[in-house]
């Protein structure tokens, strides 16, 4: 009976400190669920920017060749001309 008086009392004088606890527990709860949306809205532009220097480079390959490119050839399929 004593034991459970004792922590009546503990519970008491220490409530403003489980009131704090409680309170930054909320609050961590809340900042990871920021986190995650944060995340989400990242990984999407990650992704979408992706995809599109992805697609940007199927305009692109066509008109770049690995084993020998030049300016001048990327030009001349453009439509630039160089006045050489």
């Amino acid at each position: 009976m004593d034991a459970f008086v004792a922590m009546r009392r503990f519970m008491v004088t220490n409530a403003e400190v489980f009131q704090r606890l409680s309170t930054m527990e909320y609050h961590q709860l809340e900042m990871q669920q920021h986190l995650q949306e944060s995340d989400k809205r990242i990984e999407s532009v990650t992704e979408s920017f992706l995809a599109i220097i992805h697609n940007n480079n199927n305009i692109v390959s066509p008109l770049y060749n690995k084993n020998n490119s030049n300016e001048k050839d990327i030009n001349d399929h453009c439509g630039y001309f160089s006045h050489d």
